[in-house]
């Protein structure tokens, strides 16, 4: 039974909700601001978690389409739920009348937000999810969501803000708190009257702490069954960890005895109390005008635009070069992309100029790993250094890595191959294999004390490592390279 709870007091909520509100959801509706988006099967969300949105875009979007913008994603409450048929989708603006949707439609809504001198516009996406059951793991199909989005809507991938109500604010928690990567993909989330219990997702607040990320808790002090203990755990425990975002959290105190409101008593100023139905905190958390004490008083908008992420175009997991069979052979693995055209490979001489090789189409927008390779048929005769560029869909390029290779037809047999000698700071060299096997570089000192060294398997060919000596006095070592069948011994000298 007591597994149960969390499910059984959604439950209730809701139905506290349809009872005092005197909820009835039209069938039709239409809708001034918001769009109906029906997905065809084909591309269903997260396994048909999510079917259809609404929506809502800048009034400048059309016009301007180089330009990128903020996104809200709304989660709606649980009687919402549907199919995300045109019908269905309705039951979003029912259920939120006096939160997002219902603002929006009724022009309570601010289409342009300026902080730090700079003028913003939302895109707004409210998504249908087609189901609400324990257990609550949704988290990958709020990620499948959130990837739809950015490679149909030009999204600014480092404005990517959540919100939600009562079960719209369950999903969004347990999204954020899932894992760390999810929480590391939006900028803040805001929560308005959650019911989800630390306990469903005990390493979430470590996630969120660990992302850095903002988050926003509101909460009505008498709220039952959604007690407040529960926004009360989670600002708890996400402050217990080191380097967390503090949480701001607007706890709202009861509503003040008829006798004590001033009168007449202006929204802004109800607003800051517990509404008459103690759940209901979303009609202040979406209200342009809730301008709460905590924090910086600024509104939800203001508050969103003030938080965003470092975003990368792409960010490189892994580049390595090998010399094999008389060819160049370069790797690279990408963790993510974002607007990704292209890579370019440069090759440079020992004089240092670099000339284009070859361009490699990117990914545009990923979150997957991804794997690319280059084989560079005619190297050098000597040294070569090879640059990775990456290159916007608008054409800016990155510089993400340059390695140095050694063509090693000169040095035939040798298991070690040094290019500098004497050096200065970290030991850079190469090992040159004829076959796939465990190699250990060491550096010794003259009384034959190790003071560097670096163990690997090493493929067929010739790749460069490096050993960090930068921390060693001047003066005159030993290097050995300890193969499966041979060792080999240079004197090095650091100046």
């Amino acid at each position: 039974m007591l597994n149960r709870l969390p499910a059984i007091r959604q439950r209730i909520v809701c139905l506290a909700i349809l009872c005092t509100l005197g909820y009835h959801a039209a069938p039709q509706c239409t809708p001034v601001n918001l769009e109906r988006i029906t997905l065809p099967a084909a591309e269903w969300i997260g396994s048909g978690f999510i079917k259809g949105f609404l929506r809502l875009l800048p009034a400048d979007y059309s016009t301007n389409p180089t330009k990128k913008y903020p996104v809200i994603i709304y989660f709606h409450g649980l009687q919402a739920i549907g199919d995300g048929s045109q019908d269905q989708l309705c039951e979003i603006i029912g259920d939120g009348s006096t939160a997002l949707p219902g603002n929006i439609e009724n022009g309570i809504y601010p289409t342009i937000t300026t902080v730090g001198g700079q003028s913003y516009s939302f895109i707004v996406l409210m998504p249908q999810y087609s189901q609400y059951q324990s257990p609550f793991n949704y988290g990958d199909a709020i990620d499948d969501f959130i990837d739809y989005a950015l490679a149909n809507y030009r999204i600014d991938p480092s404005r990517i803000y959540m919100t939600g109500m009562s079960s719209g604010a369950n999903l969004s928690i347990d999204y954020v708190g899932s894992s760390l990567p999810h929480a590391q993909r939006v900028a803040a989330v805001a929560l308005s009257s959650l019911c989800y219990e630390v306990s469903l997702r005990p390493q979430g607040p470590a996630n969120i702490a660990a992302a850095g990320l903002a988050t926003w808790f509101v909460h009505c002090s008498i709220d039952n069954p959604c007690v407040v203990s529960i926004p009360d755990d989670w600002v708890n425990q996400i402050n217990s960890h080191s380097g967390a975002v503090a949480p701001r959290y607007t706890r709202l105190p009861p509503p003040l005895p008829p006798a004590q409101q001033p009168w007449p008593f202006p929204l802004e100023q109800q607003l800051l109390y517990c509404r008459p139905f103690n759940h209901d905190t979303w009609l202040a958390l979406y209200y342009p005008g809730f301008r709460p004490p905590t924090g910086t008083g600024a509104n939800l908008y203001e508050w969103f635009l003030s938080n965003s992420l470092e975003v990368l175009p792409v960010r490189l997991k892994q580049f390595s070069v090998r010399y094999a069979n008389e060819k160049m052979y370069l790797q690279w693995i990408t963790a993510s992309e974002n607007d990704n055209a292209s890579f370019i490979i440069e090759r440079a001489g020992q004089d240092g100029r670099f000339t284009t090789l070859a361009t490699i189409p990117g990914k545009g927008t990923s979150t997957l790993e991804n794997l690319y390779t280059f084989t560079d048929e005619q190297p050098l005769a000597q040294i070569s250094y090879y640059r990775l560029v990456q290159v916007d869909l608008d054409g800016d390029k990155q510089y993400l890595s340059t390695k140095k290779m050694l063509n090693p037809q000169k040095n035939k047999g040798r298991l070690v191959i040094l290019t500098s000698n004497p050096f200065i700071n970290d030991l850079s060299l190469f090992v040159n294999t004829d076959k796939a096997q465990k190699i250990s570089c060491r550096v010794t000192d003259l009384n034959g004390r190790k003071v560097a060294g670096i163990d690997g398997v090493y493929q067929q060919g010739t790749t460069e490592i490096n050993l960090s000596t930068a921390h060693l006095p001047k003066g005159i070592y030993l290097l050995t390279a300890i193969g499966e069948l041979r060792t080999e011994s240079y004197k090095i000298v650091k100046q």
